[in-house]
């Protein structure tokens, strides 16, 4: 539960901040089209995956630590009856 916690946590603040990161670098769009239509008409679509952004980092981090718990209870018990030989 405390790893969940701890998984969960760091990948909202990393979702914050990538999502923080990519709002911040939009005054960069000019660097990539010089077309003004284009420019406006992509701002809307960056505000809106900059917020998924922080979704992505809670769901992302939740679902690589399955596979850690499932290491964790497939193998600590093979280790564990190991050492007894």
């Amino acid at each position: 539960k405390a790893l969940v916690n701890r998984l969960m946590s760091i990948g909202f603040i990393l979702g914050v901040a990538l999502g923080a990161l990519q709002i911040l670098v939009l005054p960069l769009m000019h660097k990539f089209t010089p077309i003004k239509a284009v420019q406006d008409a992509a701002r809307v679509p960056s505000y809106i995956a900059s917020f998924l952004q922080i979704i992505n980092g809670l769901v992302s981090l939740d679902i690589l630590s399955k596979p850690c718990e499932l290491i964790r209870n497939l193998f600590i018990p093979f280790i564990l009856l190991g050492k007894h030989y």
